[in-house]
């Protein structure tokens, strides 16, 4: 369970790094993020709901699948939420957005509140649900600038990339570590 679960935290920050390299070259000046933004935008909580269903698949404890199924129900509404409210303007998208980091963030937090007596390494993600729940609170109602909301996504792209690579990086340490061999007496 723990490899798989690693491989996915690697993939996961691979795609993040890949998202936010793209969405850096989208210019909002226009008015609007365009398709290949738009793309983007539908590309990130649509990567979320996949990522949820391979875990949901591998995971053996109910509660954490059901949290999981839970996750990959949002991210599959946000994710057609986006689809349709980003071409309207970056307010509605942010505004999809924010439901759905507010909902996911939670659940993350919750799975590896769930996680830490079973998985090593589920601090990172503990604190990274917590983050998005933060950072979906303050998406609600944008009003900023379409450069300003682009730039809010990057970051929170960006940090949940370094949560799950610490996350990553813990779990190949700890699946290294020599563990202590008890001996019967």
């Amino acid at each position: 369970m723990t490899t798989i679960i690693r491989n996915l935290y690697v993939t996961r920050v691979a795609f993040a790094i890949v998202w936010v390299s793209l969405l850096v070259t989208v210019d909002p000046s226009h008015g609007s993020t365009g398709v290949f933004g738009t793309a983007l935008l539908i590309a990130y909580p649509a990567t979320d709901a996949i990522a949820s269903a391979i875990d949901l698949r591998r995971e053996p404890t109910r509660a954490v699948r059901a949290l999981q199924a839970t996750n990959l129900l949002t991210s599959a509404t946000a994710t057609l939420l986006v689809a349709v409210l980003a071409p309207q303007g970056i307010t509605e998208a942010m505004n999809a957005f924010a439901g759905w980091a507010i909902v996911a963030g939670s659940i993350q937090l919750s799975v590896g509140l769930l996680r830490m007596r079973k998985v090593d390494g589920q601090w990172p993600m503990i604190i990274s649900g917590a983050g998005s729940l933060f950072a979906g609170t303050t998406f609600l109602d944008w009003t900023a600038s379409q450069a300003a909301a682009l730039h809010a996504l990057e970051q929170y792209s960006i940090g949940g990339a370094i949560w799950y690579g610490v996350t990553a990086c813990w779990l190949t340490l700890a699946a290294t570590r020599v563990r202590p061999v008890e001996i019967e007496q």
